[in-house]
């Protein structure tokens, strides 16, 4: 028997299981927050979003993203998210309101620096009556 094994650490992992769609994403938003800062973010500033996607994975990876975007061009890290989503087939849909404040180093821990959500190794499925996600952030 031969067998490798090797370890990415470009990637960082999340998972997260909530009752509704909207509650699974905004708990991938919680996780996002930890891994960019500790998570010890203040509730200060306000962002809105709206997103489309034909698949709950597309919706997950695209509102990620949204999060890196806003972190990398405002240093807007969302303490809490509001989320209403619905998951219909080809017609997935988001409203998020962001509650958040910029990234102070002097304030917040360095977290890691996400770079995308990426669609390697997604999963998005509904069982037991509760939404579960995983996905896959490239660091």
């Amino acid at each position: 028997m031969s067998f490798k094994i090797t370890t990415d650490t470009g990637d960082a992992g999340l998972t997260a299981e909530a009752a509704t769609p909207g509650a699974l994403l905004a708990d991938l938003a919680a996780g996002f927050a930890v891994l960019a800062c500790g998570g010890a973010i203040e509730e200060n500033a306000i962002k809105a979003i709206s997103l489309k996607a034909e698949t709950p994975e597309s919706l997950a990876v695209n509102f990620l993203n949204e999060l890196v975007f806003l972190a990398d061009t405002e240093g807007f890290i969302a303490a809490a998210a509001s989320v209403s989503a619905s998951f219909k087939p080809g017609a997935c849909e988001l409203t998020a309101t962001l509650r958040g404040e910029p990234l102070a180093f002097e304030r917040h821990q360095r977290g890691l620096l996400v770079k995308a959500a990426t669609y390697h190794g997604l999963k998005i499925e509904r069982a037991g009556g509760l939404w579960r996600a995983a996905i896959v952030l490239d660091i």
